[in-house]
């Protein structure tokens, strides 16, 4: 990828980001190549959404991780419009790299991350602030839909990711929070409660806190996609 010019535009762009000013997707999103671009609004979070998601999940105070990071668009807007840290991790090497350049570029780094890996490489403990834009799904897309035939997906894998999010969920201490948007896939345990007035006005976002230790494996409430999405 080319590293994006910070031309007079895109640069405006960026500070009225900052600034907490309207920006549209299609104006942001000319920080990533065409390609990435023509898919953008399919599998990575609105920015306007963006935004909301990224003040309810600094307010926890610690680093926030976004699961399926994709090119980091989720990052890039925290770090820009939140004094938090964010990190992501993405299991497509070539949309790390994207992220990582766009990072770079803007001056994010220490302030935004996006490395590779899967669930097995997430330190569970580093974390009590996750965002989830219903990261699991593309394994039981039809091969169309999907993004890219890069890495294996399959429904065995969506079963074994989302079971490994709900114990790490269920595990996590009180105060943990997640956002969810688009769903999370699983089962979000019993022991979060949901603020929907938190999320009021935005369709399918949902903010959950861990507000009872509990045990494992305790019930919980399904947080699913959305078919066709």
């Amino acid at each position: 990828m080319t590293r994006p010019r910070l031309d007079v535009d895109l640069q405006q762009v960026i500070d009225d980001v900052r600034a907490g000013r309207p920006v549209s997707d299609r104006a942001f999103d000319q920080l990533f190549p065409e390609p990435i671009r023509r898919v953008s609004s399919r599998f990575w979070t609105p920015l306007v959404v963006a935004r909301k998601v990224s003040r309810l999940l600094a307010e926890e105070g610690g680093p926030v991780l976004d699961v399926g990071a994709g090119v980091g668009k989720l990052c890039l807007a925290g770090a820009l419009t939140t004094d938090a840290v964010f990190h992501g991790i993405e299991h497509r090497a070539a949309l790390v790299e994207t992220a990582r350049e766009v990072i770079d570029a803007l001056g994010l780094t220490g302030r935004a991350e996006v490395r590779q890996g899967s669930l097995d490489d997430i330190d569970w403990n580093a974390y009590r602030a996750y965002y989830f834009c219903n990261p699991f799904e593309e394994n039981i897309f039809p091969e169309a839909r999907r993004l890219d035939d890069a890495i294996p997906l399959t429904e065995e894998r969506f079963q074994k990711d989302t079971a490994r999010v709900e114990a790490a969920l269920d595990a996590a201490p009180v105060g943990t929070r997640i956002v969810t948007f688009h769903g999370l896939g699983a089962r979000v345990p019993a022991t979060y409660r949901k603020y929907p007035e938190r999320t009021a006005g935005t369709a399918f976002l949902n903010l959950w806190i861990k507000v009872d230790a509990g045990s494992a494996g305790g019930e919980g409430t399904f947080d699913g996609w959305i078919a066709g999405r």
